[in-house]
């Protein structure tokens, strides 16, 4: 199994827009892209990681791919705490297991008005 790509998105959402204020919040998305040893799309495998931040963060998320060999997380929190990671911790499969030599285990965003 290999991680093919992460793709994260993070934006800062509040009133007024750009600043931290107690009702400032980030909300990131992190779409993983999971395929086989031939590079085919991988459904139905279960992916855990965490969400992190330069602070406190360390938020673990579960989740199975699409048929497309996809899956989403999302994360809300508090706005202004510096880049928000997502670090896998593990893929597994039926008889399958995750090649941590080859593909992405880990992608970061900094949420911007």
């Amino acid at each position: 199994i290999r991680v093919g790509s992460i793709e994260m998105i993070g934006k800062m959402i509040g009133r007024p827009p750009g600043q931290c204020t107690n009702t400032a919040f980030a909300l990131v998305v992190a779409t993983f892209t999971v395929t086989d040893e031939a590079g085919g799309a991988l459904s139905g495998a279960t992916v855990t990681g965490r969400f992190l931040d330069d602070y406190y963060l360390d938020q673990p998320v579960t989740g199975t791919t699409s048929r497309g060999g996809t899956v989403r997380f999302v994360h809300k929190g508090p706005a202004c705490v510096g880049a928000i990671a997502i670090l896998v911790d593990d893929v597994t499969a039926a008889g399958r297991m995750l090649d941590r030599t080859a593909g992405q285990l880990t992608n970061f965003v900094i949420p911007m008005p």
